[in-house]
């Protein structure tokens, strides 16, 4: 039986292309990434906003920010040990490590790096905690989920910049949560480690045509799948009751630590599905943008990076009942 597991990805674009879902990495790059030495950064809080929190006297928000570091830096090293089969040998460093490393030897690396890209300008700095609206400043129609992002980059480390330079980096993929955790690293790292491996097989990136004939193809096999939906990723009155009557294959409900756990295990046929919105945003002629979300939900294999399915497009954030019947309709 193959597993698949179900969660949403609040992840902000303002383009959606099936072929950059299912193979993000153009062939040229993703050999470039095999062939170097595998070098991570590890995430760290920023320290000038630690230092105004101790100003202050907020030790506790401090403790609680260095704490989502430390487990976002153990779930990274545990993902990459267990998941990661593209390099044999990975090195860690801190950013001060990586910039007093000896130049010579930068240009056998590739980097992993995790940053946010905060109103439209990357950051030194991961943020794992929620960033507030800055005081004094107009609210713009853009929530924070449009405005605030986090991002992994591969970067060659003769290349790297901060802030990361999208133009020079070889991938980049956003993380499925806005503030993210142990999730994110296990869903994110599991799911590119086996595009860039495909990807590096193919002579040319593949085209949204292809991937759109493969993902009908794809949607005849749902039914030899078990389905893992996330509690938290579906409509409050979506009940498993109602799941198990509109979705006719096997299907079960997990709460985020269950579904965490499925991610982590140890079974071959472990897939996820997640929900990715498409930002549309018109100026409408007044001072500040107008915007609303479209989202499409997914089926993808994560053993593969297959997409198995696709919903029609929805205002709902959360799993529907709708999405549920599209996936039981054969293509």
């Amino acid at each position: 039986m193959k597993y698949l597991s179900l969660i949403g990805l609040f992840i902000v674009f303002h383009h959606i292309a099936l072929a950059q879902i299912a193979y993000p990495v153009k062939p040229e790059d993703a050999k470039q990434i095999i062939a170097r030495k595998l070098l991570v950064i590890t995430t760290e809080p920023d320290p000038k906003r630690i230092a105004k929190l101790k100003k202050k006297g907020e030790d506790k928000e401090v403790a609680e920010i260095e704490q989502l570091h430390t487990t976002f830096n153990e779930a990274l090293k545990e993902t990459i040990g267990k998941r990661w089969t593209i390099h044999s040998s990975v090195t860690f460093k801190t950013m001060d490590e990586f910039w007093e490393m000896d130049k010579k030897v930068l240009k056998e690396y590739v980097v992993m790096i995790f940053y946010s890209v905060y109103n439209g300008s990357g950051e030194n700095y991961l943020h794992l905690e929620k960033i507030e609206q800055e005081p004094g400043k107009k609210k713009r129609a853009i929530n924070e989920f449009k405005s605030v992002f986090p991002k992994v980059a591969f970067v060659a480390a003769e290349k790297l910049t901060i802030p990361v330079n999208p133009d020079r980096d070889l991938y980049s993929r956003r993380l499925p949560e806005v503030c993210p955790g142990p999730l994110s690293v296990f869903l994110t790292l599991q799911l590119i480690s086996k595009h860039i491996l495909e990807s590096a097989k193919l002579e040319k990136k593949i085209s949204e045509k292809d991937e759109q004939m493969a993902i009908a193809n794809n949607h005849k096999t749902l039914k030899e799948y078990a389905l893992f939906i996330g509690e938290e990723w579906k409509e409050a009155d979506l009940s498993a009751a109602k799941i198990k009557a509109t979705y006719p294959y096997s299907v079960q409900v997990l709460n985020q630590s269950a579904l965490l756990d499925k991610l982590r295990s140890d079974e071959n046929q472990i897939a996820v599905h997640f929900v990715w919105p498409e930002v549309i945003i018109s100026s409408g002629g007044g001072s500040f943008p107008s915007a609303y979300t479209d989202y499409y939900h997914f089926i993808v294999d994560i053993q593969t990076g297959n997409v198995l399915a696709i919903s029609k497009k929805t205002s709902s954030p959360s799993l529907t009942e709708k999405a549920l019947k599209e996936w039981s309709e054969e293509e």
